[in-house]
């Protein structure tokens, strides 16, 4: 595997990251590239787009590899069981700090959520005490007529037997008053990914969670509260308008 560095991108793209990358990919046989890169000269005014473009070229060479870093918050984009989700870990990633997850509204998605996030809360603060993941809900397709992007379940989960697969006992579900006459595909995505994802993959701080979400994704937050919460999350806090989206 070839390694070309981490390009960091933290304040603003530079002239010399599009050009490592330009160089790159015409330095191997049979994959140079003639598009010209529009927006870019040397005072460092850069279009992102073409950074994702030379980016994604890279990496699909064989042997090849870049890690590419968010223009600004070092988020990195992966996909678990065909939902994407966005990571952005605080810079001293030696550390272990507590998870936030942010859930998006009806018809938006972990992309777009993040970004609007950016604008209205994650501080300086939060994004150096913070594993931050944005998450997909269940794809509109085929749910809602002429509707794009995601959305949440709010009103399933998981059947008697499928919380005693999951370890609990019949007074857990009990002493909860649970709901179990369906199944929630996506509490059951959200327990999963935490299980195979979160847990394996991040050092985390004792399992604390803090949830937040917008809209339909509050809901869903409290729906979490409801299920999960005596299983992994230590802390919750869902909200409807930005005004109130705050830690």
């Amino acid at each position: 595997m070839n390694y070309f560095g981490d390009i960091n991108l933290d304040d603003k793209i530079t002239f010399d990251d599009v050009l490592l990358l330009y160089n790159v990919v015409n330095s191997v046989p049979g994959y140079i590239t003639n598009k010209l890169i529009s927006d870019i000269n040397e005072d460092g005014k850069v279009n992102f787009d073409d950074v994702v473009l030379l980016y994604n070229i890279v990496n699909s060479i064989p042997g090849y590899n870049i890690k590419l870093y968010n223009e600004f918050y070092n988020v990195d984009e992966f996909n678990y069981k065909g939902r994407n989700f966005f990571v952005r870990i605080p810079p001293e990633n030696n550390q272990k700090y507590p998870i936030l997850m942010l859930f998006h509204g009806f018809t938006s998605n972990s992309k777009s959520f993040y970004e609007y996030s950016k604008n209205f809360f994650l501080t300086d603060n939060i994004l150096n005490s913070y594993i931050i993941i944005s998450v997909d809900g269940t794809s509109c397709e085929n749910n809602w007529n002429n509707l794009s992007g995601n959305f949440w379940n709010t009103h399933q989960s998981f059947t008697l037997q499928e919380y005693i697969d999951m370890g609990f006992t019949e007074d857990d579900v009990k002493n909860r008053k649970l709901d179990v006459d369906f199944t929630n595909i996506d509490i059951k995505w959200i327990d999963e990914f935490i299980n195979d994802i979160i847990n394996t993959n991040y050092n985390n701080t004792n399992n604390e969670f803090v949830i937040c979400g917008f809209s339909n994704g509050s809901n869903f937050v409290n729906h979490i509260y409801k299920f999960i919460i005596f299983k992994v999350f230590f802390a919750r806090c869902g909200v409807r308008t930005h005004e109130a989206f705050a830690i």
